[in-house]
């Protein structure tokens, strides 16, 4: 006859208890890896709309300067085409 140990239904729960443990660990060390990305990507969030910001300000002063620049070209252009 083989020793095998008996093991009982509350052994039994006791190993399947230390499992999902361990499980539940793993998931909280993936949580906090999540919610450190969460912040980075927070961050960066922030980050583009500055510069998103900066990019809108400088492209109206740019369509400013265009227009204006522009502007007496096309008038005189204006008038030698249409010959007036």
């Amino acid at each position: 006859m083989s020793k095998t140990p008996r093991i009982t239904i509350e052994d039994l729960a006791l190993m399947v208890k230390k499992g999902f443990d361990a499980s539940d660990r793993r998931f909280d060390a993936m949580d906090k890896r999540f919610d450190a990305m969460d912040r980075r990507f927070d961050a960066m969030d922030k980050r583009f709309d500055t510069l998103e910001a900066k990019f809108e300000a400088s492209e109206a002063k740019f369509e400013k300067i265009v227009i204006q620049d522009h502007a007496p070209r096309l008038k005189r252009l204006e008038r030698k085409v249409s010959l007036v």
